[in-house]
């Protein structure tokens, strides 16, 4: 197909289409190697979800939901503390 001066070559058009599928593989292969999660990462993100239930229970008053969500936070530090 010609436009003005410049010839496009269909199968050149298909190189370029798979070498940009190829750098968006690699590049997402690098990314999700470089954000890897570990227990630790996942055990401090839970601690602060169930600090956070802890303090909305004590505002709310409820005293079983408390001893609840301590026992579990008590669990989940202890097994943060062994990783480490």
């Amino acid at each position: 197909m010609k436009r003005g001066l410049i010839y496009f070559n269909p199968f050149f058009l298909f190189y370029i289409l798979f070498i940009n599928f190829f750098v968006y593989i690699c590049l997402l292969l690098i990314y999700k190697s470089e954000q890897m999660i570990t227990q630790a990462d996942t055990l401090k993100a839970e601690i602060r979800t169930l600090e956070a239930q802890l303090q909305h229970a004590e505002l709310d008053r409820d005293a079983f939901s408390q001893i609840a969500i301590y026992k579990r936070l008590e669990i989940a530090k202890s097994i943060l503390i062994n990783i480490y």
